[in-house]
């Protein structure tokens, strides 16, 4: 490089270190600016911040606004920290507490968790209760007069709950029910009274009446009806003497004595008078009435016969009751209906013409109004939404029953608001709810509630209040045993109805704190209890929101969840014909008691329900007590007139309860369908049924003149028989509502019980029939035993009928009665019915007298006579449990009542539902054990089980072919043979007394919302079949049903069976044969003529389900006619959910 090109590059670099120096020194320059601004910066924030240090101080400590600069030196306002805190609990005052907004998103959230409203958990019962006093998984009771759910948080408990109290969803909202009544855990639901014959209820208005008396409410539009009060007649009505006699001529005296008006004819006088006893009232218009009397005994030797009549004041209606013969006794009543103006009336009861007549009891009544002697109770949750200002009231749990004085060191009253509030019904004056009063509380003891979720506590910040979830559990007192929509199934109508037709249901009453009215008689959108919310499971107020607002209900509706119904006895005197839901024994002066079949000279007849009500009866001794009746707990099981296992009328007994409690968990419905089957074999799988009613007159015998015949076209299905000319027609004979079936006898007395239809459309029988030649009887709405009624009955046989009804109380446990004797007998012993299901084995000196029901337990009670009634004996007697017998002798003279626990059916007839979820195995069983099927079997085909203790006495078959996928999801679609579904052989075996037997499928199925158990199965009967050997080639006549063993040929070794009720003589290698794996068709036929079979043909079964609606009958492979059947359980498993 030469020198000039070097100078050149220090010069160059020279340049550059200059023009670094300048930036340097421009740069040290700016940032001594900068630093120079910063202390301005700093200078200007200090004077900011000694600004605003005061009103910072201010914001901080004091209410209202402050003003603060920013740092351009501007001015504003800003709300100061106390009055932000203030604003916000105007929204929320405290946050422990939930918002409106909150508390519904978790009602929601629930709504999607549960299948519907009902109970999340049971609670648990008391271990030490004993299995007899639990009436399900978390109830129970203890002979104390008060039905218990949960369990003390100190107490041994049982069940499958995870909590010792019930936990209820309603309507999303989660309520812990606890301290019901109680001044510790657990629920105590109280009921009222029992009845005490003081009450009428007229189901055409719905009106209940209080009577002063039973004798009034008996009598009633007839006054001193029971004669109680004793004078001689006046010839004219008097205040206190309304009865009065014949004035003129005078023929005689009547006088009141004794309970008894005696009328006494001289004969003098007048030849066309008879003496007799009068009394006036008064009638409504247009309305129908029943009178009845009792006469105790009447005699006549003259010839006027003097029929009693009741007729109007102006003469223009006249209603006569019968003639009467000397001899004659019993009730006669007639029906009648008044005339369009009403008003005055009289009645007349005749002496015999020279001679008397004694009556007991008289009354004229509605036929609509009855005395309620028997009744159940309806035992619902009610809940509702309530701001707590209204009352200024606070309830811990929102329980306005809470039983205890104090939660959680707050003191609380019950005397805050109207008792009313916190009863349990309309007849409760005592309930009283602990609760506190809000606006006295400290702030730390409001937090108590505010942050404890169970007590339901939110703020709304629309009307600016606090809201309370509340609830009571109502025990409405029923108005008789006729109570109908009673589940909370999914259905339009009002819930809760009593009397279906009547119209009359229960009503809410929310936050009602004065005086209310458990019923209604009209649909009333604001009142009524409807299932217009989609919620399966949960009965609400549907609409009238505003009505429910001004009534304090802050969400505008009012729920119900159904809990029970429970059967309630009565006060007075139990006696089987008269009063068998009665309780009490029969009292004399000086404080001894009596049983209805005891003796005493003391002791006066009972011939009427009013004498078993009368606190005069006995000589003053009293059927009843003055103030209650006498067969209470506090008095002890010595005053009980009954034999079976209700002994007090104001015990609640586990029998008598149906549990309408729902399980609100969506639910597994498979391992459902499997724990309900699994329940309903062992028998504790709750039912109920009513108690039945036997009833002969024994007086209109007919000659059979030909074989019966069934005409299913006629009412659903009769029975129909030709008798020989003659005998005086009686149209509607027996008729009754109630009836449920006939008993249809000979001379001999050979007999044969004769069910009605499910749902029969006529309830009474021609015996025989007026129209035509009048020698036809029809036995209407039953169902097909026509095969056993011709095989029982020859032509030239006398018939007689008699009825057995159904008594319109229900139980789970049963209380009952067989009776054993000749009809004609009891007859003569019961001339008005008894309680009980005749036996139609005749007492005959043999041993073994087959109960008609599983007995349960270990008393068999025998209540019996030999003279028809004048006098009785009662002892226990022996049985046999396996054989279901009463195991003693019984000689022909005697009419007895044998008493024994049983379980009530628990399924009923139904149409076929489509099936939900999976098809289990079939299972059979004859079984004479509870726990195997022995209830389960009686339910589904009215036979009891009696094989012994056997490997082979119940059994699971495996089904082999099922239609659960046709379209309609049902177990069938042709209905053609065929198309059923299949199992495996039975391997049922037997004994030398074959027992009946019945194999079922089951299935879950949904209706109205809710979840059932169906069964679709057959009955089973045993027939010990003779095995033939046979060549292939013999032309035998094969008989029809036998059992065939070829001996040669290509077929030698195969069993084959007869399936016709005809013989054939065609060999079985006759090429008109065809035959496949199942068995020979002859030539075109469609059916099999034989079929092959390895075992199990002595049961003659097929090896399918029938599948059909309801019940009906089919001849089975040994001939036998067999009961098939649909049942569902009439009691739901759950909440469908969907």
């Amino acid at each position: 490089m030469t020198i000039e090109a070097q100078i050149a590059q220090l010069q160059q670099a020279a340049a550059e270190q200059t023009d670094a120096s300048l930036k340097l020194a421009s740069d040290v320059t700016d940032s001594i600016n900068e630093i120079d601004q910063v202390k301005v910066d700093i200078n200007q924030t200090h004077e900011l911040i000694k600004s605003n240090h005061q009103a910072i101080n201010d914001w901080q400590t004091k209410t209202g606004k402050v003003t603060l600069k920013d740092f351009n030196g501007q001015s504003y306002q800003v709300d100061t920290l106390p009055s932000l805190i203030g604003e916000a609990q105007k929204i929320n005052p405290h946050p422990e507490v939930m918002s409106k907004a909150q508390f519904d998103a978790l009602r929601k959230l629930r709504k999607q968790q549960f299948a519907g409203s009902g109970f999340v958990e049971w609670g648990q019962h008391w271990a030490s209760a004993g299995a007899h006093r639990v009436v399900n998984q978390g109830m129970w009771e203890q002979t104390n007069g008060v039905l218990h759910m949960g369990i003390n948080s100190s107490s041994t408990g049982q069940g499958e709950s995870t909590t010792k109290y019930p936990i209820a969803v309603v309507d999303g909202v989660e309520l812990r029910l606890d301290y019901v009544a109680r001044n510790t855990n657990w629920c105590d639901i109280r009921f009222p009274p029992a009845p005490d014959g003081t009450k009428t209820y007229d189901s055409a208005t719905g009106q209940v009446t209080q009577h002063a008396s039973a004798a009034e409410a008996f009598g009633g539009v007839i006054k001193q009806a029971a004669f109680s009060v004793a004078y001689d007649l006046p010839v004219t009505a008097q205040e206190n003497k309304p009865w009065h006699m014949l004035s003129s001529p005078s023929r005689g005296t009547a006088s009141i004595a004794n309970g008894k008006l005696t009328v006494i004819d001289d004969g003098t006088g007048g030849e066309d008078k008879v003496n007799y006893a009068k009394q006036d009232f008064v009638l409504e218009p247009n309305t129908t009435y029943r009178a009845t009397y009792y006469l105790a005994q009447y005699q006549r030797s003259g010839g006027v016969s003097g029929i009693n009549f009741i007729q109007n004041s102006t003469g223009s209606e006249k209603i006569n009751f019968v003639e009467h013969a000397t001899g004659d006794s019993g009730r006669f009543d007639v029906e009648f209906t008044t005339g369009s103006e009403g008003g005055n009336y009289y009645i007349v009861l005749y002496a015999g013409d020279n001679g008397f007549a004694s009556y007991s009891h008289v009354s004229v009544s509605k036929v609509t109004e009855q005395v309620i002697t028997s009744r159940k109770d309806l035992v619902f949750l009610e809940s509702w939404h309530e701001k707590i200002s209204d009352k200024d009231v606070v309830y811990p749990l929102g329980n306005v029953q809470f039983g205890a004085s104090t939660y959680q060191d707050v003191p609380l009253l019950n005397n805050l608001v109207a008792q009313g509030y916190s009863a349990f019904g309309q007849w409760d004056q005592n309930t009283k709810g602990f609760g506190v009063k809000w606006s006295t509380l400290s702030a730390a003891n409001r937090l108590k509630f505010l942050k404890n979720p169970e007590h339901n506590i939110y703020y709304d910040p629309e009307t600016k209040a606090y809201c309370q979830v509340r609830y009571r559990i109502r025990v409405v007192e029923g108005l008789g045993d006729q109570w109908s929509s009673c589940q909370a199934q999914n259905k339009p109508g009002n819930l809760f109805g009593y009397e279906a037709s009547a119209g009359e249901h229960v009503v809410a009453r929310g936050a009602k704190s004065d005086t209310f009215s458990e019923y209604r008689n009209e649909s009333n959108m604001n009142t009524s209890f409807r299932t217009n919310d989609p919620i399966y499971g949960l009965d609400s107020v549907g609409a009238g929101e505003t009505f429910w607002r001004e009534r304090g209900i802050a969400l505008g509706k009012c729920f119900a969840v159904p809990i029970a119904l429970v059967q309630r006895l009565n006060q007075g005197a139990y006696h089987p014909t008269y009063n068998p839901m009665g309780t009490g024994k029969r009292r004399i002066s000086g404080g001894y008691y009596y049983h209805w079949f005891e003796t005493h000279n003391a002791l006066t007849e009972i011939s009427s329900t009013f004498d078993c009500f009368d606190v005069t009866a006995n000589n003053g001794g009293g059927n009843i007590g003055p103030n209650c009746g006498w067969a209470n707990i506090a008095t002890g099981s010595s005053h009980s007139g009954r034999v079976d296992q209700y002994v007090f009328y104001d015990a609640i007994y586990a029998g008598q309860v149906e549990d309408l409690r729902l399980n609100a968990n969506k639910l597994d419905i498979n391992q459902l369908r499997e724990e309900a089957l699994s329940k309903a074999v062992a028998g504790t799988f709750r039912g109920k049924e009513s108690v039945p009613f036997t009833y002969f007159e024994h007086k209109y015998g007919v000659t059979l003149a030909a074989r019966a015949s069934y005409n299913a076209a006629n009412a659903g299905g009769s029975i129909e028989f030709a008798i020989d000319a003659g005998s005086s027609p009686i149209n509607e004979y027996l008729s009754d509502k109630t009836n449920i079936g006939y008993y249809v006898y000979n001379q001999s007395g050979a007999a044969l019980y004769i069910p009605h239809l499910p749902n029969p459309k006529i309830s009474y029988v021609h015996w025989p029939y007026s129209g035509g030649s009048q020698t036809t009887c029809y036995i209407y709405s039953t169902e097909n035993k026509v095969s056993q009624f011709n095989a029982l009955f020859s032509v030239g046989d006398v018939l007689h009928i008699g009825v057995l009804r159904r008594k319109p109380a229900q139980f789970d446990s049963l209380p009952w009665v067989d009776i054993v004797g000749h009809p004609e007998r009891i007859a003569a012993t019961f001339p008005d019915g008894v309680v009980g299901k005749w036996l139609p084995k005749l007492p005959d000196d043999s041993y073994g007298y087959p109960l008609n029901r599983k007995m349960v337990g270990s008393t068999l009670n025998a209540t019996y006579t030999r003279d028809l009634g004048a006098s009785w004996t009662n002892s226990n007697v022996g049985f046999d449990s396996v054989k279901n017998t009463s195991s003693g002798s019984w000689n022909p003279d005697i009419v007895a009542l044998l008493s024994y626990q049983v379980f009530a059916n628990n399924t009923q007839a139904q149409s076929l539902k489509p099936v939900i979820g999976d098809v289990g195995n079939v299972y059979a069983t004859q079984a004479h054990r509870i726990d195997y099927g022995n209830r389960l079997q009686h339910s589904l085909n009215n036979t009891v089980g009696t094989r012994a203790d056997s490997p082979h006495f119940q059994e699971e078959l495996v089904v082999t072919k099922i239609g659960k996928h046709y379209p309609s999801s049902k177990l069938t679609w042709t209905n053609r043979a065929g198309d059923e579904p299949r199992h495996v052989p039975l391997s049922l075996d037997s004994q030398e007394e074959p027992s009946s037997a019945i194999k079922t499928l089951s299935t879950l199925v949904e209706k109205d919302g809710l979840l059932y158990l169906q069964f679709n199965g057959v009955e089973l009967k045993y027939h010990k079949q003779q095995v033939v050997d046979m060549s292939e080639s013999s032309t035998e006549p094969k008989t029809e049903y036998g059992v065939y063993r070829v001996i040669d040929g290509p077929l030698k070794g195969k069993l084959l069976k007869r399936i016709h009720s005809t013989a054939t003589a065609v060999p079985f290698n006759d090429a008109d044969w065809s035959i496949d794996e199942v068995g020979f068709k002859y030539q075109t036929n469609t059916e099999y003529s034989f079929k092959f079979f390895t075992d199990s043909f002595d049961w003659g079964d097929d090896q399918t389900i029938p599948i059909i609606d309801g019940e009906n009958i089919k001849t089975d492979l040994n001939g036998n006619t067999v009961k098939v059947f649909c049942h569902h359980t009439q009691l739901p498993l759950g909440i469908a959910s969907h």
